[in-house]
């Protein structure tokens, strides 16, 4: 029976030849398995299990209805609320959680990674699943736009139903203060600038931004002097504790300052 380390993890796109599009959902990434000897639904590093939690819910009866030996792939989400939220929702059984699968790497002991998602036998039981259409020759720049247009997270294309995974997410952007910096320790940066630690409200800190920078920049500019400025950085996605997760630097926004930013 597959374990939270088989789960495969979705590459970066560069516009090959797809089969399938998927709509990624916000949220938790869960592998809830019915076995023999018990019920669990882990978190994909496996650290986590939320079962217990769950067990008492509408998701929990969906899950113990399952034939034995089956693991489905999921996310654990909430329409309309971020993901930093859903823990949260599954601490205090917020009867608004949903658990839809994507995939499904084993059903009732069967390994069935390489037939198709078995999308009929999750609906006879009460699952919501993801919604999926034929590539049609779209490319990565469209699936972001139409991602935007449709306010969810982004896409996930791949050329099986479990196997050959890619990311498509559009990007995000914010215009943050930098309210500190990280001095480089490198030996090819010694002295120079490593990282701007940018916040909303100028206190927060919500991400350690190093990427983005030109390696020239980093040496020539005085660390000390950036902080007050603007700076436009794009993101993937906001982690647990409104941080953001991937940020990279962009551009400094100089026709900005804290004052007009209130």
């Amino acid at each position: 029976m597959i374990t939270y380390r088989d789960l495969p993890r979705p590459g970066s796109w560069k516009g090959e030849p797809v089969s399938l599009i998927e709509t990624k959902l916000n949220g938790i990434r869960v592998l809830a398995r019915r076995l023999a000897d018990g019920i669990d639904v882990v978190t994909r590093h496996g650290k986590t299990d939320h079962w217990p939690s769950l067990e008492d819910t509408r998701i929990g009866d969906l899950i113990r209805h399952l034939p034995i030996n089956t693991a489905i792939d999921c996310e654990l989400h909430c329409p309309g609320v971020p993901e930093t939220s859903v823990i949260t929702m599954i601490n205090e059984r917020d009867s608004r959680l949903q658990l839809t699968p994507f995939a499904c790497p084993f059903w009732s002991g069967r390994d069935w990674r390489d037939r198709p998602f078995p999308v009929g036998y999750l609906l006879e039981r009460g699952f919501n699943t993801v919604k999926t259409r034929a590539w049609k020759g779209e490319t990565a720049l469209a699936l972001k736009a139409e991602a935007k247009v449709l306010e969810i997270e982004g896409f996930v294309v791949k050329n099986a139903h479990y196997r050959e995974w890619y990311k498509v997410k559009p990007v995000k952007t914010a215009d943050l203060v930098v309210v500190d910096v990280a001095i480089s320790t490198s030996d090819a940066h010694y002295g120079g600038l490593k990282a701007i630690k940018v916040s909303y409200d100028g206190k927060t800190i919500i991400a350690s931004v190093g990427s983005g920078f030109e390696a020239e920049y980093r040496q020539e500019v005085d660390p000390q002097s950036l902080i007050g400025k603007i700076a436009e950085i794009e993101y993937d996605s906001i982690a647990a504790g409104g941080k953001l997760k991937f940020p990279r630097f962009l551009r400094w926004r100089d026709d900005k300052n804290t004052t007009s930013m209130e």
